[in-house]
């Protein structure tokens, strides 16, 4: 059974979209010691890994904020719909595997997207960041472009989050970067793409 991605804790808990950590602003010099949050030792992937970036990202990125479920499903057919107690999401794929989850607003209007994947280190090889633990340098006064040059390699948007159903919402997005041990760290970016929100996760890693 593929593992499907929970967009409702994504809108509630925002950044956080795997069990990590975050970053307290308010307390800044205490927010991480990259050496003593070291996650499990997680099992081993059986997805296979993502390569080709442009294939990942290409629904996803068709899909633009103010699309409605109703386009969404005249565009790409009939989604696969998960149930809880949050609300509906519902996921579009190709034939390869590729695409999107997405929940919205009552009147149908997109509320957030999210990339498909089962498993996360599928990311891995179209990150590969250099610096995973230099996210305790940064803060909200920093913005994309500080965080990309921190933890280096190459940053993967994981969502985007519309604050409102109106006509000129407020966008917030996510994005991811992981290493070559699968230490993740993801950032919420206003729509200013100034730091919000700081989660990671450090992976144990072999002496």
């Amino acid at each position: 059974m593929r593992r499907k991605m929970m967009l409702a804790a994504l809108l509630i808990l925002v950044a956080v979209l795997t069990s990590g950590c975050m970053v307290d602003f308010s307390a800044m010099e205490n927010a991480a010691d990259p050496n003593a949050t070291a996650a499990p030792t997680m099992p081993p992937m059986t997805a296979p890994m993502f390569t080709d970036r442009d294939k990942v990202y290409e629904m996803y990125n068709e899909v633009e904020v103010g699309d409605t479920l109703d386009e969404l499903k005249a565009r790409y057919g009939e989604p696969s719909v998960a149930t809880d107690l949050n609300g509906e999401t519902y996921t579009w794929t190709n034939d390869e595997g590729y695409g999107f989850a997405a929940v919205f607003y009552d009147n149908g209007v997109l509320r957030a997207k999210v990339i498909q994947y089962e498993d996360m280190r599928q990311l891995r090889e179209l990150s590969m960041a250099t610096s995973i633990t230099n996210f305790s340098m940064l803060d909200t006064k920093d913005d994309f472009a500080m965080a990309c040059m921190a933890l280096g390699g190459k940053p993967c948007e994981l969502a985007t989050i519309v604050k409102d159903a109106s006509m000129n919402p407020d966008i917030e997005k996510v994005f991811i970067w992981m290493d070559e041990f699968d230490s993740n760290v993801q950032i919420l970016f206003n729509q200013s793409e100034k730091i919000v929100q700081i989660s990671y996760a450090l992976s144990e890693r072999e002496e």
